[in-house]
């Protein structure tokens, strides 16, 4: 039986830097993977991030999702970089309602260390909006590590990404991932920036070291219902 499976992403680029081999395997599998982003950068600081931007970048991510088959985009228009003056509740209730409308039993969330206050309080509006009430069909939940967040987070144990799941990737889905980051071309960097073809690469290869294959993506598994 397939999946179906919902990619939270803060900004628009987490959702492939996090998960982009894993949606291609997902299907593969033949599961049904829709993204949502919940941000606009242009709400919440207009100077830096005009609407021309934002128009940009979301056309990007559209470009990277047809590439990677993705079933629907999703686009919300909450306010970074100023979310922590946003009421978590009503981000919770954002994302229950595509929880509850798509019958979603999978998630891909942020990384709560993250150095960005955003992917922070979107991993907490997204348990409060998983908690098993009123039809809420989700039975695993995975935090993924963001290139230019996760490993950015502070230097203290309890901020340490701790993968405990991984997804095995082959060459072949580990370059269609890199391929679809392309598409991002406001966000591709050079090679000496997290945010490039080059560390999307490495990082594949410093995750296969874990567990001894050819390519990886790690992630945290914070919930399964097994029925």
């Amino acid at each position: 039986m397939s999946k179906k499976i919902l990619i939270i992403a803060p900004h628009a680029d987490d959702e492939i830097l996090g998960c982009g081999g894993s949606i291609i395997k997902h299907k593969e599998n033949k599961d049904i993977v829709y993204v949502l982003i919940l941000t606009n950068a242009s709400k919440g600081n207009k100077s830096k991030y005009s609407d021309k931007y934002i128009k940009t970048i979301r056309s990007e991510a559209l470009a990277a999702h047809k590439y990677l088959n993705i079933d629907n985009t999703f686009f919300e228009n909450l306010p970074a970089p100023q979310l922590d003056q946003f009421p978590l509740f009503k981000i919770s209730d954002i994302i229950r309602n595509y929880l509850l409308n798509l019958k979603i039993n999978t998630i891909y969330i942020p990384n709560y260390s993250d150095s960005h206050i955003d992917h922070k309080l979107i991993f907490e509006a997204s348990l409060v909006s998983t908690r098993p009430f009123n039809g809420n069909m989700v039975k695993n939940i995975f935090a993924y590590e963001t290139l230019s967040e996760t490993e950015w987070s502070f230097p203290y144990e309890e901020y340490v990404f701790k993968p405990n799941y991984f997804n095995e990737l082959s060459k072949r889905q580990l370059m269609n991932k890199i391929n679809s980051f392309k598409f991002y071309k406001s966000q591709l960097k050079n090679k000496n920036h997290p945010r490039s073809a080059e560390s999307i690469d490495l990082q594949a290869k410093y995750r296969r070291s874990s567990i001894r294959r050819k390519y990886a993506e790690a992630f945290f598994h914070l919930k399964e219902i097994n029925e």
